[in-house]
């Protein structure tokens, strides 16, 4: 997949992921802020580059397990700091609502999906 089609595709999500958040923001009630979402939205967007960066070094790699590797490796750290967020979010903001669950859900839903999308075409042709 060449680096080009990968940040276009990587923007696409991120505004599509934008405009789901603005719709959240104008449809949940006023007590749901931004505060917790947007640096947790930049954090995805650099996992995610940072995943492309490593598992395209991986997939030509001449072990052929290595790719499987790192998806597996990248997929479980990024739900184990995904609820690792969530927890330090809910004990430093203990307003008592969970409107940011659905918000967190649509960052991370997008962009999970997104880099899956990226892996199953860096493991089917691994272009330059």
């Amino acid at each position: 997949m060449p680096n080009r089609q990968f940040y276009l595709g990587l923007a696409t999500t991120t505004v599509l992921t934008l405009l789901a958040l603005a719709g959240l923001y104008y449809i949940l009630p006023r007590g749901f802020d931004l505060n917790f979402i947007m640096p947790l939205l930049i954090v995805f967007i650099i996992l995610t580059i940072v995943m492309f960066v490593i598992g395209k070094k991986a997939a030509y790699d001449k072990n052929p397990y290595r790719f499987g590797r790192v998806f597996l490796i990248f997929t479980f750290g990024k739900i184990l700091f995904s609820v690792l967020m969530i927890v330090i979010y809910e004990q430093i903001n203990q307003s008592g609502h969970r409107y940011y669950l659905l918000s967190f859900l649509v960052v991370y839903l997008s962009f999970t999906i997104y880099e899956t999308v990226i892996f199953m075409r860096l493991s089917k042709s691994p272009e330059e």
